[in-house]
């Protein structure tokens, strides 16, 4: 029995010790290059935010640039609720009037400034930047929506200032425009910010794991592959503005994206630093 529970320490050594060797050509490709990560607000609320930002801290430890943008999602709503206010979606995006502005400006940067104090309790280095403080300019997207803005302007100089200094940047999905507060849809924000930054890679860690044909994960992807499946309804609910935004950053500057799930151990490192990789990945083809 002794002898058993040895062998199986040994044999899980030698698949570490593999894993680290597929890991070395990646780590060496990548150093110096920006990682955008976007990490839903259900990362919190589910409870496996402190495994992808480990995996992140990680990266930054290798001489990776990451950059996260978080979302906001069931916290916001709760607040809105607690306050008596009824949310309204017109094609995923949240329509935000006055009031609910109010509420996002209360909500999201405090759930910046938590990941922020996560980061530095797990031994890195952070610093959280609300888009609306000069990070991320907007226009607005519509009437109908209220103030709700596509982003036109990255202040890329701060973000890379940061970097530079080893700092990871924390970004808080808002915007401004002309003296005014506006919500983005994180997704959306996210590959505006990985354009701005020439990022080689977003990821957009959820907590599904990537794109499905049935019960089979798709590992790679093609932007004509990924519209197709979403013609064909194949890609559904909330995976649709993900891929759309995979598509869109893949389409204007970075290599690849990446729809990961973030429940999954090391996940993060894993799809980055494997050939087979745990989720799916979008590429122009």
């Amino acid at each position: 029995m002794v002898h058993v529970a040895t062998q199986m320490r040994m044999d899980l050594l030698v698949y570490k010790s593999h894993i680290l060797a597929e890991a070395v050509p990646y780590i060496r490709k990548y150093r110096s290059k920006i990682m955008v990560i976007k990490i839903g607000g259900e990362a919190f609320t589910e409870g496996y935010i402190a495994k992808i930002l480990q995996d992140a801290i990680l990266l930054n430890e290798l001489g990776i640039h990451p950059v996260i943008v978080h979302g906001g999602g069931k916290e916001i709503t709760k607040e809105m609720e607690r306050r008596k206010l009824v949310p309204r979606f017109i094609k995923g995006l949240r329509v935000s009037d006055a009031a609910t502005i109010k509420v996002l400006k209360k909500v999201m940067p405090r759930t910046g400034a938590e990941i922020t104090k996560l980061v530095g309790l797990l031994g890195g280095v952070s610093k959280q930047m609300p888009g609306h403080k000069g990070i991320l300019e907007v226009q607005k997207v519509s009437e109908e929506l209220g103030y709700v803005g596509q982003v036109t302007w990255v202040n890329t100089k701060s973000v890379l200032r940061l970097l530079k200094k080893g700092i990871i940047p924390v970004i808080t999905p808002l915007g401004f425009k002309d003296g005014y507060v506006y919500n983005i849809n994180a997704d959306t924000a996210a590959s505006s910010i990985a354009i701005a930054l020439k990022a080689e890679k977003i990821t957009f860690m959820t907590n599904v794991d990537g794109v499905k044909n049935g019960m089979e994960l798709v590992p790679s992807l093609a932007i004509k592959e990924a519209r197709k499946l979403i013609r064909k309804k194949i890609i559904t609910g909330g995976m649709i503005p993900k891929t759309e935004a995979c598509i869109f950053a893949v389409k204007n500057s970075c290599k690849k994206a990446h729809l990961v799930n973030g429940t999954i151990e090391h996940a993060l490192l894993l799809e980055i630093f494997t050939d087979k990789g745990v989720g799916t990945q979008i590429t122009k083809g």
